[in-house]
């Protein structure tokens, strides 16, 4: 580790999450959601993998809408 001695460091622990930004095709506001992918599934390896033909309710005006990636 560097040089440092591990044992009189302390512990900095850390999680994985996804953070999805999601634009309503009603309203256009936008919202963000966050996900703690599930590791132990190889399809959930991929952040696209739980978001791939999702269906989702607007925050904001309520409008269900199945998600698709912005892209470029």
């Amino acid at each position: 580790m560097n040089g440092l001695d591990r044992d009189l460091m302390h512990i900095h622990e850390y999680s994985l999450e996804t953070l999805y930004h999601m634009k309503c095709g009603k309203c256009h506001n936008w919202w963000s959601y966050a996900h703690t992918p599930d590791l132990t599934y190889i399809t959930n390896h991929d952040p696209r993998s739980f978001a791939k033909n999702r269906k989702m309710h607007c925050p904001h005006c309520g409008a269900e809408g199945v998600l698709d990636e912005i892209k470029g």
